[in-house]
């Protein structure tokens, strides 16, 4: 039986630390990192790298920039993967850390060393836990370097707001310069990183009042900020401000809310990245009382709670992917690591269970992105680099100097794994692939690459309006086997003379 007093808890049975819970899923995720293939996403921002700029018409450019290294020195997956097991371990450390140094003043009394280590080990592990962190720390997207800057971010605003360590006067120059190049950096991460500044700002201003923008900190700040973000500005003002616009469409969305759209991303949100949080979180709100335990909970809730709440408007339209949240999970775990003691001395086997089941969850994701297994999201990752070299062979004995498909998400995994062949995504919109490759001109020739588990019909002439190849002709076929067993195949075709959409006369077309 659990616990049935809740105002008996004992803390002072000793704490064992994080480390070798942390090492193993390192462990983890540099096997998966050396046999897994790249996911649409990791490819996409691998060819940011490929393609150095000031920025994207997706998103701002650091996630590209941190890869340009491994490009340079020939793009090999593994390498690609230094980065987002790096900004996984860097997140798990700051959880680790924040958390103590939260607990340290909210501890009860005499009990308060073992309180600070079961807070941090509970957050570690409601961390470690979660799904969408470890994808986060394989594959590498904006949100999984967003994690640790937000982390960094949530520290310094804890310290300058004085609640961490209480000083007489305002922060001090350098604490400015450090805020505001933590929030550069998270300006060129992801453009949804404006949604931690509105914590900051609150925080602050509670902490100091209105006086402090009487003072020069704020505006230093907030000019090292604008000027680590300036290339984002730059890029858009030579690019008729595509990113921006881009994004606002984006965010609007085209299809109307649905409640059931709503309780779907709950459900999955709660899937991914687990119960036990928000247990913790509210463990944490109704039993310590402390003033200082109080600050660390609106700091973190600050930071958490406008991602969290956007997001979650956003998914009622469809327009909302499952990630977008983590950086708003990663600011609630401090908090939730501060309810870990209270809630695991009540449901001490829950908690055990419910880590346990989390965990081969996780394991099981992370295998079906080694295995190919059919039914795991993970397995259309095998296959791409063989696909890319079969390309550029066929490609070369056909004369054909262009990759043509259908959707985008076959783009970014055969571009990378063809370079420096362009890829064109064919009837595609306005996007990245149109900047890097351009558009079919009228007579190009290409080969055709069609994917099995995301079929698309090659267009011809004559027969789709938006223009189609005159003529297509099979040209071979690529079987992507796994552990003895075909998961999936490619298809290429060899299409000769691109003809766009004819013209309209009189409001029809011809």
């Amino acid at each position: 039986m659990e616990r049935s007093d809740d105002r008996v808890m004992h803390y002072d049975r000793p704490a064992t630390g994080v480390g070798p819970l942390l090492l193993m899923w390192l462990g983890v995720h540099l096997l998966v990192s050396a046999f897994a293939g790249l996911s649409v996403d990791e490819a996409h921002y691998a060819l940011y790298a490929a393609h150095p700029a000031w920025s994207y018409h997706d998103h701002p450019p650091l996630v590209g920039w941190v890869q340009w290294p491994a490009v340079l020195l020939g793009g090999h997956t593994f390498a690609l993967r230094v980065v987002p097991v790096a900004a996984w371990t860097a997140t798990a450390l700051l959880v680790h850390r924040l958390t103590l140094d939260f607990a340290r003043d909210a501890a009860p009394g005499a009990t308060q060393p073992c309180f600070d280590r079961l807070a941090a080990r509970g957050a570690v592990a409601m961390f470690l836990a979660g799904v969408m962190p470890h994808l986060l720390g394989i594959a590498l997207v904006p949100d999984t370097l967003l994690l640790p800057i937000a982390l960094g971010l949530l520290w310094q605003t804890w310290r300058m707001s004085g609640a961490g360590a209480p000083s007489v006067g305002l922060p001090t120059a350098r604490d400015w310069l450090v805020l505001g190049a933590l929030l550069g950096m998270a300006g060129l991460a992801k453009y949804t990183a404006v949604l931690l500044v509105p914590g900051v700002a609150w925080i602050l201003l509670r902490s100091h009042g209105i006086r402090m923008l009487c003072t020069t900190g704020p505006w230093l700040a907030t000019a090292l900020a604008l000027l680590l973000v300036a290339p984002v500005f730059l890029w858009n003002l030579a690019n008729d401000w595509r990113s921006f616009t881009y994004q606002f469409a984006h965010g609007q969305g085209s299809d109307p809310w649905q409640a059931r759209r709503f309780v779907v991303h709950l459900v999955v949100q709660i899937v991914l990245y687990g119960l036990l949080p928000i247990l913790g979180c509210a463990y944490a709100l109704a039993r310590l009382r402390q003033e200082r335990a109080r600050a660390a909970a609106r700091l973190c809730l600050a930071f958490a709670a406008p991602p969290l709440l956007v997001a979650s408007a956003l998914a009622g339209g469809s327009q909302a992917l499952p990630h977008w949240t983590a950086p708003g999970w990663v600011c609630l775990l401090p908090l939730a690591g501060l309810g870990w003691p209270l809630l695991q001395a009540r449901w001490p086997r829950t908690c055990a269970v419910t880590l346990a089941v989390q965990a081969v969850l996780c394991l099981a994701v992370l295998a079906g992105a080694i295995t190919g297994i059919p039914a795991n999201p993970a397995a259309d990752l095998h296959g791409w680099d063989a696909a890319g070299r079969r390309a550029v062979t066929l490609s070369a004995a056909n004369a054909v100097p262009r990759l043509a498909v259908g959707n985008w998400t076959l783009a970014s995994r055969l571009a990378w794994h063809a370079r420096p062949l362009p890829v064109q995504v064919i009837h595609g919109r306005d996007d990245q692939f149109a900047i890097w490759f351009g558009r079919l001109r009228d007579g190009d020739d290409a080969i055709v690459v069609d994917w099995s588990r995301h079929p698309l019909a090659t267009p011809q002439a004559g027969h789709d309006p938006r223009g189609g190849f005159a003529i297509c002709m099979p040209l071979d076929r690529l079987p992507v086997v796994v552990l003895g067993r075909e998961i999936a195949a490619f298809d290429y075709r060899l299409c000769r003379t691109w003809q766009s959409a004819q013209p309209q006369v009189g409001g029809h077309r011809r």
